[in-house]
């Protein structure tokens, strides 16, 4: 996770301002599974972050597990 927000800070001047201003209100996740009609089940670990200034535009990421 940390990885993957360092390059979201390096690569965003959005993110890191909402980084750095901690707008961040929710952060949820956890193992999810998506079954793929040719290649079958996929399991990815999912993370959503719910920020303050826009609670309605929730950031989901998926890092394949």
């Amino acid at each position: 996770m940390e990885t993957l927000v360092q390059e979201l800070r390096s690569q965003s001047p959005d993110f890191e301002r909402l980084w750095h201003n901690h707008c961040v209100l929710l952060r949820e996740g956890g193992p999810c599974r998506f079954r793929h009609p040719t290649d079958g089940p996929l399991d990815f670990d999912q993370t959503t972050l719910t920020f303050t200034t826009w609670p309605h535009y929730p950031l989901v990421t998926l890092k394949p597990r």
